[in-house]
């Protein structure tokens, strides 16, 4: 009972104590040493009521996208400057694969999911597709064979922005990418002699770029570098 006692009379006085040691300076004497818990808590205080914080966890999903879209244009622009972009010869490459002289006037001449010169002879391209599908359609398309009138940036920039805003836009900003792709590769397809314009081909290029979207890449780049664009493409 005697320490009890003890202790009530001495809390006012240590209360006093800790409140003196708040202020990090006295009016006139030197700095006042502040405890070690009372000091990680007064910082863990200032994080939590530091106002840029709050706005980096109020738009977490804003910084992200513009950190993704920089990290792609830079890549990008990395792709573009140390000569990684080869363009395709007009009258397709010499000498060309094997399996381009079975033409097929239905379809592509390189099947979708064909492996064949992928770990050779396409690994550039293959590895670029899966890894990067903007940089590799974008391309593809900017060749100047096409005469699509379509810039690499452009297309860069649009299949970053439409992947970018899926968590704002529920998935419909990517399906508008794939039904542009879908347009793109049907002008391909003109270009190049193949079957368009019909129900079946559009279903076709639509499932394959929703289903595998690096595999439709991949097969329409190896179409640009390996085939000569013999229809006008006016």
């Amino acid at each position: 009972q005697q320490q009890q006692q003890q202790q009530q009379q001495e809390e006012p006085q240590r209360l006093e104590l800790i409140a003196t040691r708040v202020h990090l300076r006295s009016q006139d004497g030197p700095p006042v040493k502040i405890p070690k818990k009372e000091a990680i808590g007064r910082v863990v205080k200032m994080v939590k009521e530091w106002r840029p914080t709050r706005i980096i966890l109020r738009h977490e999903h804003l910084i992200m996208l513009c950190a993704y879209l920089a990290l792609v244009l830079a890549t990008a622009y990395l792709v573009s400057s140390c000569s990684c972009r080869r363009l395709a010869p007009v009258e397709g490459m010499v000498p060309a694969p094997p399996q381009s002289k079975h033409r097929h006037p239905e379809d592509f001449h390189f099947r979708a999911f064909e492996v064949d010169g992928c770990c050779s002879r396409d690994l550039p391209l293959c590895l670029c597709a899966f890894a990067c599908i903007g940089i590799r359609w974008g391309d593809t398309l900017s060749q100047a064979k096409l005469k699509l009138g379509v810039g690499f940036y452009s297309c860069v920039l649009l299949h970053t922005l439409c992947f970018g805003f899926d968590p704002f836009t529920l998935g419909v900003s990517s399906l508008s990418f794939v039904c542009t792709a879908v347009i793109y590769r049907q002008k391909l397809r003109r270009i190049f002699g193949i079957q368009r314009a019909t129900f079946l081909s559009i279903v076709k290029d639509f499932m394959l770029w929703l289903c595998c979207a690096p595999c439709a890449a991949a097969q329409e780049a190896r179409e640009v570098q390996y085939m000569p664009a013999f229809v006008d493409t006016k």
